[in-house]
């Protein structure tokens, strides 16, 4: 990819969670003022954004934002750490099916000396310049080196304010990363049909996008269509909001739009979670019983990257917990119905669960007749940490 490509904006959606981490993380604040400003001359119509590359705004702003954040933090951001996370990164991309062990230097399957002389050939010179690691091997790598940083570093499994922050500004790093991967030339031969689609979920549920939808089927879906089809890229043929739509889509958008907040919230909760295992509560929702109970849920459904051996695998997470976020919303498991399964996957019974939420018994009973089979957590045997 040639470093003066004129490139633009292609997915909005990734810049709206970036936004919305920016804002409700503990992310560095170094970091997130230097993403602000990147955001700022990354669009489509600004001086440097069509005057430079992508490559070189990072460089400018994120580079030493990022190099003070390794110099605050030698301990989690060690060169040992990074090189670690580097390796487990090549092991997972290069080998179908391999597993880094948490030294880094298991792999499991063939051609083992192989891999391993690749991935000591392939290693970064220079940790500090995340420019310099995307320019040479993708933004996309980059997102993928990052998420392992997170795995591999010991703040990942500390409960210290400094340490979470840690963990939130790769996290926020991560999904800048993902957004520029995204990123495309300004002319395609078919401007209803891009790369870009193919990993895209609708930003109200679990299903495919319009445009991802067309994407999987291939370019004969797109016969009988008008040249001036658009595609949406932000939500399924269901909760479309634009372009030719049926009652039913305008009443489940709306529906869903109503909604909103509260689905960022529990999709925030699950996506926190999900990154930290199911060892461990990491929802961080200020209620210990909410947590609990996002942390069986993850586990019960195996949504935990450590489930995952493959980059494929991880990346397919996305419309799962957008899913189970719209499900949690849409049959309304309020943080109250989630603290009595909580409780009651701890073995108390009604009149204890009423008692420790300072409740009545048969407001425990009532709300219990409300939960879905499928959240009733307690019975699935769930508790063991």
């Amino acid at each position: 990819m040639p470093d003066n490509a004129v490139y633009k904006v292609s997915s909005m959606v990734d810049i709206a969670v970036l936004r919305h981490l920016l804002t409700e993380s503990h992310c560095d604040p170094a970091v997130a003022d230097a993403t602000h400003t990147f955001l700022l001359e990354w669009g489509p119509y600004t001086e440097k954004g069509s005057k430079f590359s992508i490559y070189r705004l990072f460089r400018e702003h994120i580079d030493p934002a990022w190099r003070e954040l390794v110099q605050r933090n030698p301990r989690s951001l060690s060169t040992n750490i990074m090189e670690l996370a580097w390796t487990k990164y090549t092991l997972s991309a290069l080998q179908p099916g391999t597993i880094p062990g948490n030294d880094g230097d298991i792999v499991q399957g063939s051609n083992a000396e192989a891999v391993q002389l690749f991935t000591q050939r392939s290693r970064p010179k220079d940790w500090s310049a995340l420019s310099t690691i995307a320019h040479h091997y993708r933004m996309d790598r980059l997102e993928r080196f990052l998420f392992f940083v997170q795995r591999t570093s010991p703040s990942k499994h500390s409960q210290t304010l400094a340490d979470q922050a840690v963990i939130e500004t790769i996290d926020v790093l991560r999904h800048l990363a993902e957004a520029c991967s995204l990123k495309l030339p300004k002319r395609r031969p078919d401007r209803r049909l891009t790369n870009r689609h193919q990993s895209s979920v609708c930003r109200f549920c679990g299903h495919p996008t319009e445009a991802a939808d067309f994407h999987a089927r291939g370019s004969e879906a797109l016969r009988g269509l008008p040249d001036n089809t658009r595609l949406s890229a932000k939500y399924c043929s269901r909760h479309k909001s634009k372009g030719p739509t049926s009652p039913a889509m305008r009443l489940a958008y709306q529906r869903a739009k109503r909604s909103e907040g509260a689905f960022s919230a529990e999709l925030k909760r699950l996506h926190s979670q999900s990154i930290g295992g199911h060892t461990a509560t990491y929802a961080r929702s200020g209620n210990p019983l909410v947590d609990e109970f996002i942390r069986m849920l993850v586990a019960q459904r195996k949504l935990h990257h450590e489930e995952q051996t493959t980059n494929e695998a991880v990346q397919s997470l996305d419309g799962p917990l957008h899913a189970e976020a719209r499900k949690l919303v849409d049959w309304r498991m309020t943080d109250r119905k989630k603290e009595i399964v909580a409780l009651l996957a701890q073995g108390l019974n009604q009149s204890q669960v009423a008692a420790t939420l300072n409740t009545s018994r048969q407001a425990v009973s009532k709300a219990l007749q409300a939960i879905p089979d499928e959240y009733r957590l307690n019975t699935l045997r769930m508790t063991t940490k």
